[in-house]
């Protein structure tokens, strides 16, 4: 009986060392994290975290000041200058985690393209939680 009563308090401590241990690695990858939003979705792919295409497409203006300025003109990035992707950031709520941005521009993007833009499609995420998060549950777990 006593062999329970430990497992039992060992497993009501685990979660909140648990919680702990999933936010210092989500921490300690911030910028792969954002950079999977701002990088791979938005600017290689022109993908919103639904994985559909950014709609609508660059007005005529955009795509020429975009050309004399070498940057794709085949799909939405959302960037010219850099600052919008600069401006990414990641909230930690109590039990999940959100990536925002400072930049004032945001509700224009998000009101034009949807908000979306920001955050990670499923299979980036499942790519976070298998090759971040997983590993460290299982190391938590080996040491109960």
């Amino acid at each position: 009986m006593d062999k329970l009563r430990n497992l039992i308090t060992k497993l009501k401590q685990f979660e909140g060392t648990l919680i702990q241990a999933i936010e210092k690695a989500i921490r300690d990858n911030e910028e792969f994290i954002l950079a999977l939003n701002y990088e791979d979705q938005l600017y290689d792919k022109g993908i919103r975290n639904d994985s559909k295409k950014i709609v609508p497409s660059y007005a005529e203006s955009t795509i020429k000041r975009k050309k004399r300025k070498n940057q794709p003109t085949g799909r939405v990035t959302l960037r010219d200058e850099n600052i919008f992707h600069r401006s990414f950031y990641i909230y930690y709520g109590s039990d999940n985690f959100e990536i925002m941005t400072t930049d004032p521009i945001e509700p224009f993007l998000t009101y034009r393209y949807g908000e979306q833009i920001l955050g990670l499609t499923d299979e980036n995420l499942r790519y976070v939680i298998e090759k971040i998060i997983a590993p460290v549950i299982i190391e938590k777990l080996k040491e109960l």
